[in-house]
């Protein structure tokens, strides 16, 4: 997963998310996310992913249901 700045957000769009092989990319139109911002969510996605706190199922594979949390 990652964050992108792209000119091919259609117009009236803030973002966009889609995704190609092994990949969901959060595409936002220019001028409504800073390149400071970008880095950062991008530094973030890659710390979650590479210490196993972030997971994506295959679209086409096995569904699981989220966890259900507690009522509090």
């Amino acid at each position: 997963m990652r964050v992108v700045i792209s000119p091919l957000v259609p117009e009236g769009e803030t973002v966009v998310v889609f995704e190609r092989e092994d990949e969901l990319i959060w595409a936002f139109a220019p001028g409504q996310i800073t390149e400071k911002a970008v880095e950062d969510a991008n530094t973030q996605l890659q710390h979650l992913a590479g210490h196993g706190l972030w997971g994506q199922l295959l679209w086409g594979g096995d569904q699981q249901e989220p966890p259900h949390r507690a009522a509090s």
